[in-house]
């Protein structure tokens, strides 16, 4: 029963990953698309304070609790489900923690850039 929490767990985590890096693409196509939901003050928020809270967990030295949850539920069980084997290779890079804060700074930066080129309107 733990490891299905730990599959629904990494599913949650998988999605947010998405959302923050289809967010640096989508939103100037979408604003010059006129897509109306990449307009939104609200959605706009909640994807630049996702980064921002990335950005000072990493720097601060501190795993990201869903992360930290999902590990805690496997207990050290083997991953076997290949949904969840390739979830990890994409999200879980093994690399110096100084490249993930140069990187999640730049990636916060761009994402003020567009507040102001793309502004949400409502």
């Amino acid at each position: 029963m733990k490891i299905l929490f730990a599959e629904i767990i990494l599913i949650i985590h998988f999605i947010i990953f998405l959302f923050i890096c289809l967010g640096f693409i989508l939103i100037p196509i979408g604003y010059s698309l006129d897509w109306n939901w990449i307009k939104n003050r609200i959605i706009r928020l909640i994807h630049i304070s996702l980064m921002g809270f990335v950005t000072i967990e990493t720097i601060i030295g501190v795993i990201c609790p869903l992360t930290s949850i999902e590990f805690l539920l496997r207990d050290g069980s083997k991953v076997d489900s290949n949904l969840t084997l390739i979830i990890h290779k994409i999200m879980y890079w093994n690399l110096p923690n100084h490249y993930f804060i140069v990187l999640y700074i730049l990636c916060l930066t761009y994402l003020v850039l567009l507040w102001f080129i793309f502004k949400p309107k409502y």
